[in-house]
This record gives C-alpha cells, structure tokens and sequence, in this order.
C-alpha cells in the first residue's frame, strides 16, 4: 500500500507530496504506465497481477478521493499500438539494413512484410493487441503462460493457438514458406 499511498500524494499534490494542497496553477503530474496487463505468468501455478492491476487499484482509489478521473495518465505496452508500430519501424529498418528492402519502405514499414507474428500467452494484452493492430500483424496464442484453456480465447480470438513457443515458431515458418517476405530470401 506504500507504493499506492505515495502516488497518490504526488498526484493530488501536483508533484510536492508535502504540500496539503497543490499551488494554484502548478502543474498536474504526468504519469505513465509502462504495461496494462492485469495478470502475468510467472513460476508460480496460477497467474499473478501484473502493473494493469496496481494502475486499476491506483485509478479506484483516486476516483473514490477526488471524484474525478486519474489525470494525464498514459499507457503503453500491449495491446496499445505503440509497441506495434515500434516493431513495424524495427524491422523495416532491420530489412533496409541486410538489403532487402530500400529505404523507401521505412515510410510505410507495415506494407513491407506479409506477416508479422506475435506470439504471446495473454489473450486480453498479447492477442488482443496484435489483432487490433491489424495486418500484417498475425496472433499466435501459447498455452504456456497465462492462458491455459483447450481451444482458443472466447473474447480475443487468435489467429493460431498452439501449445507452446516452439510450436509457435513452426507455425509461423509454415505460414511464412509461401509469404513475400520468405521469397525476398
């Protein structure tokens, strides 16, 4: 509770949290949370609540204080587009760089490839988000981590659902052997 007890001193104070109240005109803080997933795999048999569980905590408690909603608050990481766009640009870049692509491609690095996998065992930030970013992107969901049910997710589908990474990436070669980018090769 330390940790919730802390941000919200320095929200509510604009970002002096020994100040009672904030100095008229200051600045309201920024905040940033570097991932939405509610829960996470870990070592341990069952899932455990990841940063989307302590933003979701931090929003309640500062909604039942203020009666308002978190301000300047922003989310990145799946399923946002930002991490999607980024890996679009990433490998683009990387083509551009073993010469398989020129440099007019880097404009548009999404219509380059004909398929990009995303392999994740979250449904709701995994899947999700490579479904919502759209081709080329194509969701492989593992039965490894976080998600451990027979057949595939009921409210954020994948494209594929295979037992494990391993699995994942033969899936994707197979898919791949008659894709534009394997006959750039």
């Amino acid at each position: 509770l330390q940790d919730l007890q802390l941000l919200t001193d320095v929200i509510t104070s604009h970002g002096v949290p020994s100040r009672t109240q904030p100095v008229p005109g200051s600045q309201q803080v920024q905040l940033y949370f570097s991932n939405p997933d509610l829960v996470w795999a870990a070592d341990y048999p069952r899932p455990r609540f990841g940063q989307g569980a302590f933003s979701s905590m931090l929003q309640a408690v500062h909604r039942r204080l203020t009666g308002t909603t978190l301000p300047n608050a922003k989310w990145f990481g799946k399923p946002h587009p930002e991490p999607y766009r980024i890996a679009e640009q990433l490998l683009a870049q990387q083509a551009v760089r073993l010469g398989l692509a020129d440099a007019a491609a880097l404009a548009a690095p999404g219509q380059l490839f004909s398929s990009i996998f995303a392999v994740g065992d979250n449904p709701a930030a995994d899947v999700r988000g490579a479904n919502q970013a759209g081709p080329p992107w194509v969701s492989v969901l593992v039965r490894s981590g976080v998600f451990q049910g027979a057949g595939n997710d009921a409210q954020d589908p994948a494209h594929v659902v295979v037992a494990d990474v391993a699995a994942a990436v033969e899936a994707g070669l197979h898919r791949a052997r008659s894709s534009r980018w394997h006959s750039m090769r």
